[in-house]
C-alpha cells in the first residue's frame, strides 16, 4: 500500500507539473528506494530468508503505521490548528 501510494503521488505530480526537471531526480531516487525494498523483500522471501524479508519490508511499514496513527489522532481528537 505504501509503495502504491508513492507511485500514485509521483505519477500525479508528473501529470500536474509539481514534479519537474528540477526535482525529478529526488522523485526517481525515492521510487528506486521503494522498489528496492519491495523487490528485495520478495526476493528474500522466495529464497527462504523470511526474517530478513520482514526486516526489509518493515522499513516501509513503520512510516505507514505512523501516518495512520497520526490520521487517527486527528480524526478522534479534533485538534485546533490555530
Amino acid at each position: 500500500m505504501i509503495a502504491a501510494g508513492v507511485l500514485f503521488f509521483f505519477v500525479r505530480g508528473l501529470s500536474d507539473g509539481t514534479v519537474s526537471c528540477f526535482n525529478i531526480a529526488t522523485g526517481l531516487i525515492l521510487l528506486l528506494g521503494v522498489g528496492v525494498v519491495v523487490v528485495g523483500g520478495y526476493a528474500l522471501q522466495t529464497r527462504g530468508r523470511r526474517g530478513l524479508a520482514r526486516a526489509l519490508v518493515i522499513i516501509l511499514a513503520v512510516p505507514g503505521i505512523g501516518d495512520a496513527l497520526f490520521l487517527l489522532a486527528v480524526l478522534i481528537g479534533h485538534p485546533r490548528w490555530d
